[in-house]
């Protein structure tokens, strides 16, 4: 690992706010894997997102998503994007420190250069599950598999790995 992204990292770590009884209740957490849409043209891209959740109620979150997704474009055609923002609740099951989620969103992506001629807006739906591990109080690391819809693209399974920081 380069030296100034593991510099970075602890960081990062070191700055999470000390919680005195429980967990904190908002999170903000940066993602990345794969995501492969289902069909004949099926191109994998990496979608790279920004989550921000806050403790409602129980067991449940409020998430919000914003996502981008790149692939290249076979021919020399350029590069396929998509830009993706959701909100959606979230489900924490236990308080122990690997814990099973349940994620259901919905929102708006623009899609440009993937199977369509031209760009395409519309509705996005994500559902979802997944595993957090809290490797300290306030910061953990998850990995989620979901089902996403976005315009343009039809359903596309998505795994992710994510790192995220309470405060």
């Amino acid at each position: 690992m380069r030296p100034f992204l593991r510099l970075a990292v602890l960081a990062l770590l070191a700055a999470c706010s000390p919680a005195a009884a429980q967990l904190s209740n908002r999170s903000i957490s940066v993602e990345s894997g794969i995501s492969l849409p289902v069909g004949d043209a099926s191109r994998a891209s990496v979608p790279v997102a920004i989550l921000a959740t806050a403790w409602l109620e129980g067991p449940v979150d409020a998430v919000a998503r914003l996502a981008f997704g790149t692939a290249a474009e076979p021919s020399g055609r350029g590069t396929a994007r998509r830009v993706e923002g959701t909100a959606g609740l979230r489900w924490s099951f236990g308080t122990d420190p690997l814990r099973p989620q349940l994620q259901l969103e919905l929102g708006w992506a623009h899609a440009a250069g993937w199977e369509a001629a031209a760009p395409a807006s519309g509705v996005a739906a994500a559902a979802g599950a997944g595993l957090e591990w809290f490797a300290r109080r306030d910061a953990a690391l998850a990995a989620r598999a979901s089902l996403r819809r976005a315009a343009g693209e039809g359903w596309r399974p998505e795994l992710t790995l994510g790192a995220s920081f309470y405060f």
